[in-house]
């Protein structure tokens, strides 16, 4: 990208504005308008990918790693662009949010500060989108394919929820309690472990039944200014990283670069305690390079 500054004047007709109206009806309405087209640029070339995409055909899985990054400083109108985006796309009758409407299912923008400390964003995200596929397998449509998918869409919601107690938040607090020599018990047992592995697998599969339901090849994500709860930004950005990796699944992400990196480091800092970092570099002649090292290791953890 070039770094050059460009500087350009913006106008802001107020001639039509009124107290009442609080929803835009036309992207010329929003100020960054060049951003607003990047992003549904993105989102466009990423419905493509997600529309041909299918989980459980052979060597069909795919797992990756890919967020849409709105990053500026405090006040820049981070939160109007995305809310304004969510609802150009829901609402607006012009042909390039008409397009993507077609394709693509938006969840309502999610503020992942206002979380209760105990609750997870897997489980809250698969609150929201479940409540949608359910209204849809309401309908109990009588033509026989979509039968076929509340079938499968079912099975796959059962796959996915026998799981599901593996992650933070869901189940007892150790995974495997009262393991013993029982061969019932440590079959059972067996079976989760192997619910461990295919998590990701079944979390790909029920988003695709789900979207087959409701007629959709995507589902638009986006998490509002995630870096400010620092006490939850790293376990946030580890839950989309581990889970959030079906192409059918379009993250937006919004924040200040500088308080995630804030974040990842104080995560991993924290393993290099006072009393360990003094002992170790004790033992060398020259503590000074010692923890220096440490800390290109920290630097580099956070660049990954």
């Amino acid at each position: 990208m070039n770094n050059e500054f460009r500087k350009k004047d913006a106008v802001v007709d107020l001639s039509n504005y009124t107290m009442d109206k609080t929803t835009l009806t036309s992207r010329n309405e929003l100020i960054h308008l060049e951003q607003l087209d990047e992003v549904c640029n993105i989102i466009k070339e990423k419905i493509e990918f997600a529309r041909n995409y299918s989980p459980n055909e052979p060597n069909g899985f795919i797992s990756l790693n890919d967020v849409i990054s709105i990053l500026a400083r405090r006040g820049a109108g981070k939160t109007t662009f995305v809310k304004s985006l969510v609802h150009l796309i829901r609402t607006s009758q012009e042909e390039v949010f008409r397009n993507l409407r077609k394709d693509l299912y938006c969840v309502d923008v999610f503020e992942p500060n206002q979380m209760m400390n105990k609750e997870n964003l897997l489980i809250r995200f698969l609150a929201q989108i479940s409540e949608k596929f359910h209204e849809k397998e309401e309908e109990r449509c009588c033509h026989r394919d979509c039968k076929d998918n509340y079938v499968k869409l079912r099975d796959a919601r059962r796959k996915l929820y026998e799981a599901l107690p593996v992650i933070d938040g869901v189940g007892k607090g150790n995974l495997f309690p009262d393991w013993d020599d029982n061969a019932y018990i440590a079959d059972r047992y067996m079976n989760l472990a192997s619910n461990v592995k295919e998590l990701e697998k079944r979390f790909h599969n029920y988003i695709y039944t789900g979207l087959n339901v409701i007629g959709k090849n995507a589902i638009l994500f986006v998490l509002d200014d995630s870096d400010v709860n620092i006490e939850k930004s790293f376990e946030i950005l580890e839950i989309i990283r581990l889970f959030f990796t079906s192409p059918q699944i379009i993250v937006v992400l919004t924040g200040d670069a500088s308080l995630y990196s804030m974040s990842v480091r104080r995560n991993y800092w924290q393993y290099f305690t006072k009393n360990f970092l003094e002992k170790d570099c004790d033992a060398l002649n020259n503590s000074c390079t010692k923890f220096r090292e440490y800390q290109k290791m920290v630097y580099r953890l956070e660049a990954q």
